[in-house]
């Protein structure tokens, strides 16, 4: 078995396009018809949707409040882009982000 790996010169969002078509490729040939992406503004997540168009798309982005009180990173326009295509989201916490917490202070939870 041989595969390619590639390497970007910079991280940028340039990039996007060609991770993306570079996984749907290496998708269909392995069968593959759900994707799963990280997106903290939605940004990336429409552009998953539209790389990945015809296939299960699932959004994880970042709970309310992880970097803020009271705020939410994930655009609202964008999560209405993603579910009007009949996209899948979540938000999710850090474990991790959690263990720090816990492990800063003398209060456990």
């Amino acid at each position: 078995m041989e595969n390619r790996i590639i390497y970007f010169e910079e991280i940028k969002k340039e990039n996007t396009a060609q991770t993306f078509k570079t996984a749907l490729q290496r998708g269909n040939e392995l069968g593959i018809k759900t994707f799963v992406v990280a997106s903290t503004s939605g940004w990336t997540g429409v552009q998953a949707m539209k790389a990945f168009e015809g296939m299960n798309l699932i959004v994880v982005s970042h709970c309310y409040g992880s970097r803020e009180p009271d705020k939410w990173l994930f655009a609202d326009e964008n999560l209405k882009l993603l579910k009007d295509k009949g996209n899948s989201h979540c938000n999710c916490s850090s474990c991790l982000r959690w263990y720090k917490s816990c492990h800063e202070s003398d209060e456990y939870y």
